[in-house]
């Protein structure tokens, strides 16, 4: 999964880092730290997403035909 995907669906680095607060003892990841993170997300958030998220691939389809959309 890549970051730039996470922000075409939640639109900020902050956003991605508040979905974390769950698996955080109820803080969020700071956007410094997902803003460190490489292109590819670490796998142990990816599975985290996917656990919050199911349907995390829809959602990241319909941002990028979104955007496909917007461009043409």
């Amino acid at each position: 999964m890549r970051k730039s995907d996470l922000l075409a669906v939640f639109g900020t680095l902050q956003a991605i880092g508040d979905l974390f607060a769950s698996f955080n003892g109820g803080e969020p990841i700071t956007k410094g730290a997902v803003s460190q993170w490489d292109e590819e997300i670490p796998e142990l958030r990816e599975y985290q997403i996917r656990e919050l998220h199911s349907d995390i691939d829809a959602r990241i389809a319909r941002a990028k035909r979104g955007k496909a959309k917007a461009v043409a």
